[in-house]
């Protein structure tokens, strides 16, 4: 004995090895005993295999037989124990625990460990692998330990490191979780402005890393301005500028949001949006056209109750392409935004300004006109800043008719009949569009 408890049994000049409260390991084989019956060895007739033999006497009366669950059998017999013990002694080949075994476990469980979250980066979006990768470190215990129990009687111990392993692993996947919340609600919280709740949903959803890291794809461009501000601006105090610029960027916000637009950025009294990005939107056309159309009428509806406050009547100017563009995050580690970049972007804020010169408050471009599936005519063509040639323009039958309603209005009244405006602003002293003369753009 030591000072911890037992510590082995000399016995016929072999050294069994004991467990401190004094038991033996039990080392289960597969093979049995021979068994004899007691009576043929008490009527006088002897076996030969009792020769220089350990015998063990048992009951076999039925339930006087001793049976005991084993590590490996939920029952067996107390002789068969018995033999599997003398058969320990017998080989000299104990079952014990290496004194490595401690050392090995939290080896296995450090290098596990290690390699999970090594792989969880990896492994973050797919579920199927990253459950077979953690299934493997986990049995991988237990398949050594049976190995080395089945060959070399060496005890170790595999809850320990798979349990451990599974920790490290609910631990990593909870990270996750949380960075990935984290994400969605940064994007939430940085797109609810300019997109609209069911955009937002989805984009949160999807795999955010590759929509927004940049892609090139076809996009409907929106932009829209208050005409006349600049001389608007210099006429009114800070304060009366404020309320009109933010009562028409209300308005396009809300009407643009409504058909799942993404705002770009309001550039002073100006917004622009796009359609078909981040996520696709085959009808992007038609959403961008029925936005402008909307953002042009509720302005005219809402104008009567806005100038009754005392602010000044606004009107405002629509144009929309569409075309190839890069869309994604640009800028800086410090700053960047969501936008689009490309010839599109450019070409539709030079038409929008051609709206003064037609007299019509909506113009479409060549690229939206090509891919419509409404009907458009071409309202005239335009040399634009920055593009080589004539750029047709285009605009929808309704606008274009109540141009031409409005152009022989004019006419009739310049020409002296009864209610003559006199004085009418040149701009709206039109021909119809078919026969407009080519007009060159200063802007």
């Amino acid at each position: 004995m030591n000072a911890a408890g037992f510590d082995a049994l000399r016995m016929a000049g072999a050294i069994v090895p004991l467990e401190p409260e004094g038991s033996i390991r039990l080392w289960q084989t597969a093979t049995d005993a021979p068994r004899l019956s007691a009576s043929t060895i008490l009527s006088g007739h002897g076996d030969p295999r009792l020769r220089d033999a350990i015998a063990i006497v048992d009951l076999s009366a039925v339930g006087l037989t001793q049976y005991l669950p084993t590590p490996r059998s939920p029952a067996r017999s107390g002789a068969d124990i018995h033999a599997d013990a003398v058969g320990q002694m017998l080989a000299g080949r104990y079952l014990a625990e290496p004194t490595h075994a401690r050392m090995l476990e939290r080896l296995w469980f450090l290098l596990s460990a290690v390699v999970f979250i090594g792989l969880s980066g990896v492994l973050a979006g797919r579920v199927v692998l990253g459950a077979l990768a953690l299934a493997l470190l986990a049995v991988t215990p237990f398949v050594f330990g049976a190995l080395e129990y089945s060959m070399q009687g060496a005890l170790y111990d595999p809850l320990q490191p798979a349990l451990a392993t599974i920790m490290v692993a609910g631990f990593e996947g909870y990270v996750l979780y949380r960075r990935s919340e984290q994400r969605r609600s940064t994007l939430t919280r940085q797109f609810s402005q300019y997109l609209s709740p069911s955009v937002v949903q989805r984009l949160a959803s999807s795999d955010t890393e590759a929509i927004l890291s940049g892609e090139k794809r076809e996009i409907t461009i929106l932009i829209s301005d208050i005409r006349g501000f600049t001389t608007m601006s210099e006429q009114l105090d800070t304060h009366e500028i404020a309320k009109v610029v933010n009562h028409f960027l209300g308005i396009a916000t809300d009407e643009i949001l409504k058909r799942d637009g993404t705002i770009d950025k309001f550039m002073g009294d100006a917004v622009l949006a796009f359609w078909n990005a981040p996520l696709d939107q085959p009808d992007h056309r038609e959403r961008a056209l029925d936005a402008g159309l909307a953002l042009i009428e509720r302005v005219k509806r809402e104008d009567a109750a806005f100038t009754a406050d005392g602010h000044r009547s606004i009107e405002i100017g629509v144009a929309i392409e569409t075309g190839i563009c890069s869309v994604g995050n640009f800028g800086s580690e410090r700053r960047f935004d969501y936008t689009a970049i490309g010839s599109p972007v450019n070409r539709v804020a030079r038409l929008e300004s051609t709206t003064k010169k037609l007299g019509i408050e909506l113009v479409l471009g060549p690229g939206f006109a090509a891919g419509a599936s409404m009907p458009v005519v071409q309202a005239g063509a335009f040399e634009l800043q920055g593009f080589k040639g004539e750029v047709p323009v285009f605009t929808v039958p309704e606008m274009q008719a109540a141009h031409q309603g409005v152009s022989r209005e004019v006419e009739i009244q310049q020409s002296g009949a009864p209610g003559a405006v006199v004085g009418s602003p040149p701009s709206v002293q039109m021909t119809p569009p078919d026969v407009a003369p080519r007009t060159r753009s200063t802007r």
